[in-house]
This record gives structure tokens, C-alpha cells and sequence, in this order.
């Protein structure tokens, strides 16, 4: 499965970088944008690793031992999208990590909806719904692990798409919208969305999902995939 995955993910990208418009609409210039990494401030949590070395570490100091017992909630968020076992829906398991962002905290919830959030306040900024198929098609129940995040290196005010969010879903389906708006990026994909599945030719035994975010890196998204690999004794091809 890692194999097919590694493969998978080139094989996505190599055809966004074909179809010369990777990450947005319009796109910018494939030389624009720099790696997505956590400022030295600590100030953004822009991957959910929180940076391409995967070192979930910050360097932000408010928050210390000493003090940690001290913190009080400031705000929740309820985004409903959660079914028990046994309900019309499949049950649901939230396994998201919040990213900070453009002064946005984006979730991604167990129904592929993504959240817009203002950190300080929690007031929702918007919420996009792509009317997700919601059926466990390769896993026990209703899971999405996150959000990704992209965005040009010089930003042009006004112009849609400069800031970019990602979810994928069980029926591997990847969207991208506008960090700004929540409006589809109508210039990725098909009207916003991509359909992995149409590189999944050889051996459709194995559908995929896309539970885990891409990796963003300069103009382009690694994708890895999630499938029912576990539930076969036989590997994918």
C-alpha cells in the first residue's frame, strides 16, 4: 500500500502539472510559490504536521509549563457533523487536525465539510459543503483527517483562488476551495474538484479514498490514498 500511494500521489501530480493549472484559477506562475514551511515565529500551523519536515513542533513561548494549568477555554465550536453507531448515518470518528492559516483556523469534519474559523473569537467565517457521498466505502465509519493549504507567493488582491484549502473524501474525491470564500476554485479539477479515482485503472478491487490531506509544495499536491487494503489478504498491485 505505501508503494502504491507514492505512486498514486506522482501519478496526481504529474497530471495537474500536464493540465498547467495545479493549484488554482487563474494559476500562477510555476516558479511563484515556495514550499509551505512553519515561520520561524511559529505564528502559522499551515500543514497538519506543521511543517513539510513533520516536526509538529512550535517555537511560540506563551504557552509554558508553568502556565499550562491556567489555560481556560475560550470558545467552542460545534460543527454536527457526528452520527453514533447504528444511525442512518455511519458512525463517525473526528480525526482532524485544525491548521492555521492566513489568520484562519480550517477544520475538516467526518462529513468533508470544511469550517472557517476565526481564531480568537471562534465566529465561523464560512463553511463549504461539497455534498459528500457519506457511506464507509472502504473504512468502518465517517473519518476526514484535515485540510490543506496553499497559496500564491504574491498574492493579487481581489483575484479568486490566491489562497487555497483541499479536502479529500471517502469516495476519492479531492476539492479545493477559496481560503478567503469558501467558493470552489472552479479553475482545478472539474469545476473544483478532482476525481482520483480515474487513475485507479489497475485493479479496481481496491477503491480509494482520500482521508489523509495532500502535501502542498510549491505547485503541487502529493497525494497518498486510503483503501481496503486491510480487509483483502492479498496487496494492491
Amino acid at each position: 500500500a505505501p508503494l502504491a500511494a507514492a505512486t498514486l500521489g506522482l501519478t496526481a501530480a504529474a497530471a495537474q502539472r500536464e493540465a498547467e493549472n495545479p493549484a488554482a484559477n487563474p494559476a500562477p506562475p510555476q516558479a511563484a510559490a515556495q514550499p509551505q514551511t512553519l515561520p520561524a515565529d511559529g505564528t502559522d500551523w499551515s500543514t497538519f504536521n506543521g511543517d513539510l519536515a513533520a516536526q509538529k513542533y512550535s517555537s511560540s513561548d506563551q504557552i509554558t509549563p508553568q502556565n499550562v494549568g491556567n489555560l481556560k477555554v475560550a470558545w467552542q465550536l460545534h460543527t454536527g457533523d457526528v452520527s453514533p453507531k447504528g444511525g442512518k448515518i455511519p458512525e463517525t470518528y473526528f480525526e482532524a487536525t485544525p491548521i492555521f492559516a492566513n489568520n484562519t483556523v480550517y477544520i475538516g469534519t467526518p462529513f468533508y465539510r470544511i469550517y472557517a474559523v476565526q481564531p480568537d473569537t471562534g465566529r465561523v467565517k464560512w463553511v463549504f459543503n461539497p455534498h459528500a457521498v457519506l457511506k464507509p466505502l472502504t473504512q468502518p465509519g465517517m473519518k476526514s483527517r484535515g485540510v490543506a493549504y496553499w497559496q500564491a507567493a504574491n498574492p493579487v488582491p481581489g483575484q479568486a483562488c490566491q489562497k487555497i484549502v483541499y479536502i479529500g473524501t471517502m469516495d476519492a474525491k479531492l476539492f479545493a476551495v477559496d481560503a478567503d470564500t469558501g467558493k470552489p476554485c472552479t479553475g482545478f479539477g472539474d469545476n473544483g474538484v478532482l476525481d482520483v479515482s480515474q487513475w485507479n485503472t489497475v485493479n479496481p478491487k481496491y477503491p480509494l479514498s482520500l482521508l489523509q490531506p495532500p502535501t502542498v509544495y510549491k505547485n503541487e499536491l502529493f497525494i497518498g490514498w486510503a483503501g481496503k487494503d486491510w480487509e483483502y489478504q492479498t496487496a494492491p498491485p
